[in-house]
């Protein structure tokens, strides 16, 4: 994408060493609902998974997770459900090259131990992570995320399916708001094929924006048709919503939150990306 002016400073450098402070985060887009998020003190990793082959040199700066690359870092892998758009079992092997790595699931991987399994809605904790998850209404579980000053919902697959709102969507998106939870960061499926009518998904998102108070919304769930991610941005725009957007046209696009600004957000003229 075309870059902008808020944008200089933020290609060469390297996201994954520079200090952040709280309430900082990084976030790489790792393709369709996969994405890997840095803040002050820990990395996390949601939905990984790769269709395609990796890069020669695999990095997140092109999408994908090398361990040696994060083999130094305190990471957390986030796996919404076993669908295998969200899961490959391959993210265990990433153990032998990372010591300090953890795994949270919402369902139990086969031949797998140490895997953090938490009840629905039940208040969990990694040190220096506090994990609330809610049931998904699709499979396995939603996350969010308190940790280093920045709150962070993934929903998973957890898409709202009826116009009117009668189904399950709306009570679990309602149980972390009624806690007072605001999303700093808040990673949005706008589409899928298994999701149903795309009004209701959409209209969903919109109240997950509104409930929790969403600072900056990255769209997902629509690998290998990214320009819905504009569509869905330009919609919600129109619709009044005047929120930072977040658009990854390519897997390893990465943007920058922090408590005052969001870097390469989506602008109502264009779409930036942080390393264009």
């Amino acid at each position: 994408g075309a870059g902008s002016a808020d944008n200089a400073g933020l290609a060469g450098k390297d996201w994954l060493r520079e200090p952040l402070a709280d309430g900082q985060a990084v976030v790489w887009y790792l393709g369709h609902s996969g994405w890997a998020v840095r803040t002050r003190r820990h990395l996390l990793v949601f939905d990984c998974w790769k269709p395609s082959p990796l890069a020669d040199e695999p990095s997140l700066d092109n999408g994908a997770v090398n361990p040696t690359e994060l083999k130094d870092l305190d990471v957390t892998v986030f796996v919404s459900h076993d669908h295998s758009d969200h899961y490959m079992p391959e993210i265990f092997a990433w153990q032998t090259s990372i010591p300090r790595i953890r795994y949270v699931a919402g369902f139990a991987p086969d031949k797998q131990e140490g895997v953090l399994r938490l009840a629905n809605r039940e208040k969990g904790g990694l040190e220096g992570l506090e994990i609330i998850p809610i049931e998904s209404n699709d499979s396995g579980q939603g996350y969010f995320v308190r940790v280093d000053g920045v709150s962070v919902f993934h929903p998973g697959d957890h898409a709202n399916r009826q116009r009117d709102f009668s189904g399950p969507y709306k009570k679990e998106i309602d149980f972390l708001a009624d806690q007072g939870l605001k999303a700093d960061i808040l990673f949005a499926p706008v589409s899928g094929c298994g999701f149903g009518d795309i009004v209701s998904v959409k209209r969903g998102v919109y109240y997950a924006m509104d409930r929790l108070a969403a600072r900056s919304i990255f769209p997902m769930h629509a690998g290998g048709a990214e320009s819905r991610y504009a569509d869905f941005a330009r919609e919600a725009k129109s619709a009044g919503y005047d929120v930072p957007f977040c658009l990854a046209e390519f897997a390893g696009d990465h943007f920058i939150v922090t408590p005052d600004q969001v870097r390469g957000a989506f602008e109502a003229k264009a779409s930036c990306t942080a390393n264009a």
